[in-house]
């Protein structure tokens, strides 16, 4: 992910935010009726990057699609 190598302060702090959207201690985690999340995977942003550049990519399948599935 570009803003963890380019930016590591800012992205420091999306993942505060995006731990704070899930937290009952802060207001922005009360506004919610579900767990909010800023990544697409709906899981904790750290989580999300780490199984990125694990070689998963944005649809955790690691792009193993070889063209037989018709897509």
């Amino acid at each position: 992910m570009d803003i963890r190598t380019n930016e590591p302060d800012l992205f420091d702090e999306a993942v505060e935010i995006d731990a704070m959207l899930r937290s009952k201690r802060h207001n922005a985690g009360r506004m919610f009726k579900k767990k909010a999340y800023l990544h697409r995977r709906r899981i904790p942003l750290a989580q999300a990057v780490s199984s990125d550049e694990a070689g998963l990519g944005a649809d955790g399948f690691a792009n193993e699609c070889e063209g037989y599935c018709g897509v």
